[in-house]
């Protein structure tokens, strides 16, 4: 038998026990940077929201007593995900304030990515719940820092977490908010000036399960998106889109209209594939609309773009 196989298991370290030990020995040498920093790492330990809140309160009391920014991202994230999840509106508008008065970019952003990180931790544990309370808080905090691309992209999460929660089997609510939450990124995107990115939104909206209804209307907002955006690829794919959804729902002349004003944006040899597609659709539409005459020659057209048939 060799030494370590007669040795007795040791069971890992606590890591919160260490924690504490290190923050008696911080404070027991007058090292309140240390001790600060042991509280915060204390915090990100605990369990629950409550443990969570209770940790925090030593370090954020330290803030607001010595306006010292150290670790300020890491307690806002975390305390503003607990203060949501308990209801704790005016807490979390304080801590919210905090960051705000910091009156720092790269803290904001720092923050930001903080409480990007821990939403992805609780998505990825199946935690919905708090899930939402750290997207819905990223949001609160962008409102209030006028930050539009960070608000976009708050909302771009929580439609996410609401895709995650439909998909688990609450499907109507969430499908729906789902699509609202895209939509409105979406329109925040337009007021930030990038419309580009706010079509692809829109875009994304359409296609959701939930949208229903309401997909026709909002590939129509979409398309007058990329159209601000001079983005003719996009236009093209959205018109297509768009003449899908009129096939689908049996309006063929409304179809190969869209394609007509779809064809018009189409040039150069890179969108040769969406062409032969838009082809063989307008085919598919002259077909279904008793125009067989018309239909035999986009798909001839097709067949001649697609390299099948020797021109």
């Amino acid at each position: 038998m060799t030494a370590s196989e007669g040795a007795p298991d040791r069971a890992a370290p606590d890591p919160r026990a260490l924690l504490e030990r290190s923050r008696r020995l911080f404070a027991a040498h007058g090292d309140e940077q240390g001790v600060h920093l042991c509280e915060i790492a204390l915090a990100r330990q605990a369990s629950d929201p409550v443990e969570v809140l209770a940790a925090l309160l030593p370090p954020l009391e330290r803030l607001a007593a010595t306006r010292t920014l150290t670790g300020l991202d890491v307690i806002a994230s975390e305390a503003l995900i607990a203060a949501r999840v308990l209801g704790a509106r005016d807490l979390e508008a304080q801590v919210r304030h905090l960051v705000v008065q910091a009156d720092s970019m790269d803290l904001r952003a720092r923050v930001f990515t903080a409480l990007w990180d821990r939403f992805e931790a609780l998505a990825g544990a199946g935690d919905i719940g708090a899930c939402l309370a750290a997207g819905w808080a990223s949001l609160d905090l962008a409102v209030a820092l006028d930050d539009f691309e960070a608000a976009a992209v708050s909302l771009v999460r929580i439609a996410g977490c609401h895709e995650v929660a439909a998909s688990a089997g609450d499907e109507s609510p969430h499908a729906e908010a789902a699509v609202l939450c895209l939509e409105q990124a979406a329109r925040v995107l337009l007021r930030a000036g990038h419309p580009r990115a706010a079509g692809d939104l829109f875009l994304e909206a359409a296609r959701q399960p939930g949208a229903g209804p309401r997909s026709e209307a909002l590939r129509d907002l979409a398309l007058q998106a990329y159209e601000d955006a001079g983005a003719r690829d996009r236009v093209a794919q959205c018109r297509v889109e768009l003449a899908q959804a009129h096939l689908d729902s049996g309006r063929p002349r409304e179809a190969i209209r869209s394609l007509q004003r779809a064809l018009a944006v189409l040039e150069g040899p890179e969108t040769l594939g969406i062409e032969v597609r838009v082809w063989e659709m307008l085919a598919d539409a002259y077909r279904r609309s008793g125009d067989l005459s018309a239909a035999t020659a986009a798909e001839t057209r097709a067949r001649l773009l697609d390299g099948g048939v020797e021109a």
